[in-house]
């Protein structure tokens, strides 16, 4: 049985507030001063313009005589924005209750301080699949022992990156996107499958967390400290004459001393496992020897590589696959394919899957419109009424000017629908039984539409004009694309 510390808290006091720091993944650049419009344009009057102070007077004058306004700073000013303007009706409107929800219900996960959710929402969406084929009562997936080699292997990732880019200019803003963040947490299916495959899965009992996975900013920071230096190393060498293949065998010295520290920090992981449960009828049962992979393999009957990520993307032409460029982890892993789909496919889909009982990893913008309460809706914060304030923007228009992206990954259990018609879904989220109804998150439809960008299903649900979809060309985003900024 899994011991997560499910006392934890988030490290805040709002879903925004918890995201607020990883907006800068990829896509962040030196602050520059603002742009001079005057550039290749004929006006003469389009140089940047310092702020007035008698046009802030104005303002601060005719804010003092609105009675609403004066209202709003002596109780809101008090208060979080997300209690103060907390939409308590849409809690009436939306019950934690679904016409159709998967039955079994394992315990909720913590993944404390962290941002490993993509880690935590593959490993919970396939146990479902374990506990329904041995009866289990409980069961819970090892999320450290995928963490330590996704650790080791986005540091060859980011070397190897580095030996392909050493013609290019340190500045070039390709070089400093691959420099941003070589071995941060975040990740998304197309990263997990392939540590799936290379390296299996382990119960939580072979290799239980340590404080590192739990709370990793410091290791992370020491991490890309360590492999930041390497890679200025291996850069400085091949401008002094030395051949990519000589700089390849320094590599390997590096990542010895990657994997040291991983193992210092985190443990040895196990090359051999016994499993050892009681099933729900109380009979016991042992299998020893066990290889992670053969416990992929042979123990566990999900196959990764028969998956398909299918993304909404409204920017971007659909029934076209997606990639970015330079997203990845495992140098030589398989590849998965991304299908730009509508929304209306990916809903058709979740829906469809979920009544006939599979759950389903999705990626979503949490850091929008969330309650820590329990409830994701586009009206959940009354800004309207408070500010008098109108966001309009669509969800195109979101992503074109880094307004939203997939924050967080979690796992579809339910769908509520009445009159044929889809009303509000269920999510297990990984943030403990204090987060919301127990651990679950409810997302009505409306916010479904807006903030969900991702769900992984199996290529044999896919239509025929998708399957037919996937032998089209590629669109490829540079690396600086929003959707380049990996999962919290």
């Amino acid at each position: 049985m899994v011991v997560l510390n499910t006392d934890d808290k988030l490290p805040c006091s709002s879903f925004a507030e918890y995201f607020s720091g990883n907006a800068d993944v990829l896509h962040a650049q030196p602050l520059q001063e603002p742009v001079n419009a005057n550039e290749g344009r004929p006006s003469s009057n389009r140089s940047a313009k310092e702020l007035d102070l008698a046009l802030l007077d104005d303002i601060r004058d005719e804010l003092e005589g609105d009675i609403t306004c004066r209202l709003g700073s002596l109780t809101i000013s008090k208060l979080p924005l997300e209690d103060a303007l907390e939409n308590k009706q849409l809690f009436i409107e939306h019950p934690p209750l679904f016409s159709n929800r998967i039955a079994l219900e394992p315990s909720i996960n913590n993944q404390s301080k962290s941002y490993l959710c993509w880690n935590y929402a593959g490993l919970n969406m396939m146990r479902f699949k374990l506990m329904e084929q041995y009866n289990l009562a409980e069961f819970d997936f090892s999320k450290a022992y995928l963490f330590f080699y996704d650790k080791v292997e986005k540091a060859n990732w980011f070397l190897e990156n580095v030996l392909s880019t050493l013609d290019q200019s340190l500045d070039s803003r390709l070089v400093q996107c691959i420099f941003a963040k070589p071995v941060n947490d975040p990740a998304q299916w197309s990263m997990f499958v392939p540590l799936i495959e290379k390296y299996g899965m382990v119960p939580y009992s072979a290799y239980p967390d340590t404080y590192h996975n739990l709370d990793p900013a410091h290791l992370v920071t020491l991490l890309s400290s360590v492999v930041r230096e390497f890679a200025l190393h291996l850069r400085n060498e091949y401008a002094n004459g030395k051949s990519v293949e000589e700089l390849r065998t320094k590599k390997a010295g590096m990542i010895k001393e990657v994997y040291r520290i991983m193992t210092i920090t985190n443990m040895s992981p196990p090359k051999k496992f016994t499993w050892a449960f009681y099933d729900r009828d109380g009979t016991f049962h042992e299998f020893k020897d066990i290889t992670p992979l053969k416990f992929y393999k042979d123990y566990m009957r999900f196959d990764c590589l028969q998956t398909v990520s299918l993304y909404n993307d409204p920017r971007n032409e659909y029934m076209r696959k997606l990639k970015v460029g330079y997203t990845g982890s495992v140098v030589g892993g398989q590849k998965i394919d991304q299908l730009n789909v509508p929304m209306s496919e990916i809903k058709r889909l979740a829906a469809k899957l979920v009544m006939a009982g599979h759950p389903l990893w999705f990626a979503s913008d949490v850091s929008k419109l969330v309650s820590l309460n329990g409830i994701a809706d586009t009206n959940i914060f009354d800004y309207k009424t408070a500010f008098n304030a109108k966001y309009n923007l669509t969800k195109a228009e979101r992503m074109q000017c880094l307004e939203s992206h997939p924050t967080h990954v979690m796992v579809l259990t339910g769908v509520h629908i009445e009159d044929s018609k889809i009303v509000r879904w269920q999510a297990e989220n990984s943030f403990g039984k204090e987060f919301g109804n127990n651990g679950y998150l409810t997302i009505t439809d409306k916010w479904f539409d807006e903030y969900v960008y991702q769900m992984v299903v199996m290529k044999s649900e896919l239509s025929q004009e998708m399957l037919d979809a996937l032998e089209n060309d590629t669109i490829v985003l540079p690396p600086w694309d929003i959707t380049s900024i990996w999962y919290v």
